[in-house]
């Protein structure tokens, strides 16, 4: 009997080794709005549309924190596919193309356009290694690297390569970093503080051991219905989780409901510690897929 499964996202995101494709077929196409910075309780996200007709993409950089890594969510017919795994390949400016398995999903409304959601992107490309851990040093992405980007490509799987003229991401990038500030701020912490971590909130078991098969909701599980959950876990200084608050997700609610109510119970953490080896409160944020037997 094959068995649901549940795809823990890390707060790294995927290990993921780069490659150049082998497709030279690319489709130029053009920003025809301005960047847009979306304030949301839960995100920021920077929102920009592409080209028209058959062509046309709607672009949502979106970061729940602030760092360097985000989600990238396009909406367009050319994705085409309702597979679970899609494979797809980003690269930013000149950088070399980074290979994710994005997940399918459909936009909200009447027309269903079809949608990628891509996860755990940097726009320097750079990986983290088997043997990194949560205090493992990160490099910082340089708000001039940020600027000489103009351009970001994108190949869904079986299909031409994508490259959308984005102009220089320096403003908009700094536009973000000034929403994620905000944003912590108002979930009630310093981002100051949270910036000096000396230790971030840190699991003290694998987050993969969290959920499990026997956790997936059961009507859901009858329709053959997979699901994508980011959430929030907040952490007291004891290293307890003081709450759960859901920050995307897809249908149906049963998910999202699930995910809350068995992480708050079952995740364990080391307190994070700031500048000064303090315990203080802090967060962690990451993402769960769901994924039905059908699938």
């Amino acid at each position: 009997m094959r068995r649901s499964s549940i795809l823990f996202l890390s707060a790294l995101g995927l290990i993921a080794q780069s490659a150049q494709g082998a497709d030279k077929t690319t489709t130029s196409l053009p920003r025809i709005t301005k960047w847009e910075m979306k304030y949301d309780e839960d995100g920021c996200s920077l929102l920009a549309e592409f080209a028209a007709g058959d062509d046309a993409v709607m672009m949502a950089i979106t970061r729940t924190t602030p760092g360097d890594w985000f989600e990238m969510r396009l909406y367009g017919k050319m994705l085409g596919s309702a597979e679970v795994g899609v494979p797809v390949e980003v690269a930013f400016g000149d950088g070399v193309p980074i290979k994710r398995g994005a997940m399918a999903a459909t936009s909200g409304g009447e027309k269903k356009i079809p949608a990628a959601i891509i996860p755990s992107l940097r726009v320097d490309g750079w990986e983290p290694t088997p043997k990194m851990d949560a205090s493992s040093p990160v490099p910082l992405v340089a708000a001039d690297q940020e600027a000489k980007i103009k351009s970001i490509t994108f190949k869904p799987a079986r299909r031409g390569r994508y490259r959308m003229e984005t102009g220089s991401m320096g403003a908009p990038f700094a536009a973000m970093r000034t929403c994620t500030d905000d944003l912590v701020r108002h979930w009630g912490y310093d981002p100051a503080v949270e910036a000096r971590l000396s230790r971030p909130a840190t699991p003290t078991t694998s987050p993969a051991t969290w959920l499990g098969s026997n956790d997936f909701p059961s009507a859901a599980l009858a329709q053959g219905m997979n699901g994508y959950v980011k959430f929030r876990l907040d952490v007291d200084p004891a290293g307890n989780v003081a709450g759960c608050r859901i920050l995307y997700r897809t249908n149906p609610d049963e998910f999202a409901e699930a995910s809350c109510r068995l992480l708050a119970k079952r995740a364990k953490f080391q307190s994070a510690l700031d500048a000064t080896g303090k315990p203080v409160k802090s967060y962690f944020v990451s993402a769960v897929r769901w994924l039905s037997p059908s699938s």
